[in-house]
């Protein structure tokens, strides 16, 4: 250090004889050798400090005293720099504390002595605290803030906000990026509500976002950080509605350098209270599929909206009333099932909404137990059992088999009982349609179900009415529900009669009877079906086959020779016909016959003329057996 208002002693130059001592009187004070390293460049100084950075050495700051630096007691930073050091330079507000920055340029990639060829590297450092590297121009992404190659004895120049270098191949200037600022809502407005949406226009080179919200000052972050996010816009709900002042910090970061701006906010003054439902009480069961909701007057709101919904706290799937002025609303379409009625009632108080939650429990209907829906039943007579349904006033149950709630069938009428037997339902194994109905103080509600009749047997063949063909005919009939046994009965005194034959219980589908009259009588015939304990009948009729019958000659006259022609009815079946003529009683043919024959007229001749009786035998032939009538007369004198 040398005193500059003595720069020469004798007249001559200090450094003229090139042997300057400390004992020379213009030296005042000199640093021991190798305390700062190469000497190619110059210091600066700031609030009575002065920073060199030599060659190979660290970044030094020496504080002055009585305007000496004290040189035995430097502070230094980690960054070394190779040759030739660099010049810094400073920037501030004067000599306002926490505003010095010192900027200096390694330039040791300067392609000269041996040192390879590359980039400058602008450093940024807290004048006031060295050790605080603030930015240097390697650390955004992308090579973002490369300087072009390295210049040696390079200087910075900073002025009007951006810092200059020289390099090689180009003049890099740098400035600083203008951060976001908050547009939406409008800084210094009164915010709606607990919550607010906030939204800024995008900085250009910015890498992320964050906002602080707080209410303990400028910079305060007490009520929410949203963290970093590369969006636009974020959304924060829990806002204190008192009034107070907010306060809002955006931060935008540009790789690695941060800025921000400042906002306020007046939070949303405390609100009134919303609406409450007072009517049905909260947790209540409902009376039924209709409910009158009431609720209480919010002071200065402007309309309510009431949603319903079964899907959870504030769903609205059931109903939503749209904005009402009315304190009241009814609603006729609830479930009828039990479940939980979610009830949401808004409040709008000019732009600004609120809401109450409440639940309720939905009435409940009647529910069949017993047949399950779906089930057969097991004969033509069934009890029906539903739960018990605390609020009801009665319970109908219809029966019908035209659809989906018909009654065509049965309707039990109003009754206050859980279970009711109807013992004429149809066995003809078709659908039956339920519909039970449970009365509730506000109306009248009803599940549906469905069920198959049981099924009984009933005759495919011989068809009904069908004139039999002979004596001998097989019967046959479905399979009913299982397990069923059969029974025939067969008769001709009337509807259910069984003179002529009972087949007996049996498992199988079809019988023969052999023994059908023959003279085209009526044949009654009831088919038994045992099922599940219920014994089932269809009745049906029939008619018998026709015998042939003698026209001529008439029974009990006498012949009039030893020949005489027979002559019968035809019969519709009968597949031929036979004559026995004979002499030894009922039924003889000693006489003759006349074979099978197609024919409805036959001669016999040889006959005796002695005036004895004579038996004639008339038989008709059928697919199934035969039948015959006896006949008897007087042989000819």
């Amino acid at each position: 250090m040398v005193n500059r208002d003595v720069m020469t002693g004798g007249g001559a130059h200090y450094l003229s004889s090139y042997n300057c001592t400390t004992n020379d009187p213009q030296i005042l004070e000199e640093s021991a050798s190798g305390a700062i390293g190469g000497m190619w460049s110059m210091p600066a100084y700031w609030n009575s400090t002065l920073y060199y950075w030599g060659a190979g050495d660290l970044l030094r700051a020496f504080p002055l005293v009585n305007g000496l630096p004290q040189l035995n007691n430097p502070v230094t930073n980690s960054i070394s720099l190779n040759w030739p050091g660099a010049t810094p330079s400073i920037s501030s507000n004067g000599t306002t504390a926490g505003t010095g920055i010192l900027w200096a340029v390694d330039t040791s990639q300067n392609g000269t002595n041996g040192a390879s060829t590359g980039p400058a590297v602008l450093h940024a450092i807290n004048a006031a605290d060295i050790n605080k590297n603030l930015w240097d121009s390697t650390l955004a992404a992308g090579n973002r803030d490369m300087a072009g190659n390295a210049m040696k004895f390079t200087v910075p120049t900073v002025v009007n906000g951006k810092v200059y270098i020289g390099t090689s191949t180009e003049v890099d200037v740098y400035g600083l990026f203008s951060p976001a600022v908050l547009t939406s809502p409008a800084p210094g407005r009164t915010l709606p509500g607990s919550s607010a949406t906030f939204g800024w226009a995008p900085a250009n080179g910015a890498t992320s976002y964050t906002l602080w919200l707080g209410t303990s000052g400028v910079g305060s972050n007490n009520l929410w950080g949203s963290g970093t996010t590369m969006a636009t816009s974020v959304t924060f709900g829990e806002l204190p509605t008192s009034g107070a002042t907010i306060y809002a910090r955006l931060w935008t970061n540009f790789g690695g350098v941060s800025m921000h701006t400042d906002s306020t906010y007046t939070a949303a003054p405390t609100p009134p209270s919303p609406a409450a439902l007072t009517l049905p009480g909260q947790g209540s069961t409902l009376a039924g599929p209709s409910a009158t909701f009431q609720w209480t007057t919010a002071t200065t709101a402007t309309g309510y909206d009431l949603w319903l919904g079964t899907a959870g706290v504030g769903s609205n799937n059931l109903w939503s009333t749209g904005t009402t002025t009315s304190t009241s609303v009814t609603f006729g379409a609830m479930p009828t099932s039990g479940a939980t009625i979610y009830a949401r009632l808004w409040t709008d108080f000019g732009g600004v909404s609120m809401h109450t939650d409440s639940t309720f429990n939905a009435a409940a209907q009647a529910v069949l137990t017993s047949p399950s829906s779906g089930s057969t039943f097991a004969g033509p007579s069934a009890t029906f059992q539903w739960t018990p349904v605390s609020g009801a006033n009665s319970y109908t149950l219809w029966l019908g088999t035209t659809g989906v709630g018909s009654n065509n069938l049965w309707g039990s009428g109003a009754t206050t009982v859980n279970s009711i037997t109807f013992g004429a339902l149809p066995t003809n194994g078709k659908t039956i349609y339920a519909r039970l109905f449970t009365a509730l103080n506000g109306g009248s509600v009803h599940a549906d179900y469905t069920f198959t009749a049981a099924s009984q047997a009933f005759m495919t063949s011989p068809a009904q009415g069908f004139t039999f063909t002979g004596p001998s005919t097989t019967f046959q009939w479905t399979n009913a529900s299982e397990p069923a046994t059969y029974d025939i009965w067969m008769g001709s005194t009337g509807v259910g009669s069984n003179n002529l034959w009972s087949s007996g219980s049996t498992t199988a589908t079809s019988v023969t009877f052999g023994s059908l009259p023959t003279n085209g009588e009526t044949i009654y015939l009831r088919l038994w079906t045992k099922l599940n304990g219920f014994s089932l009948f269809a009745d049906y009729t029939y008619t018998a086959a026709a015998e042939a019958t003698m026209i001529s000659p008439t029974q009990g006259s006498a012949f009039t020779g030893s020949s005489q022609m027979f002559t019968w009815t035809a019969v519709t079946g009968a597949t031929k016909y036979d004559v026995w003529v004979g002499s030894t009683g009922v039924g003889s043919n000693n006489l003759g016959g006349s074979g099978g024959t197609t024919s409805t007229s036959w001669t016999a001749g040889g006959l005796p003329t002695n005036g004895e009786t004579i038996y004639v035998r008339l038989f008709t032939y059928y697919a199934g057996g035969s039948s015959h009538v006896d006949y008897s007369y007087l042989a000819a004198p």
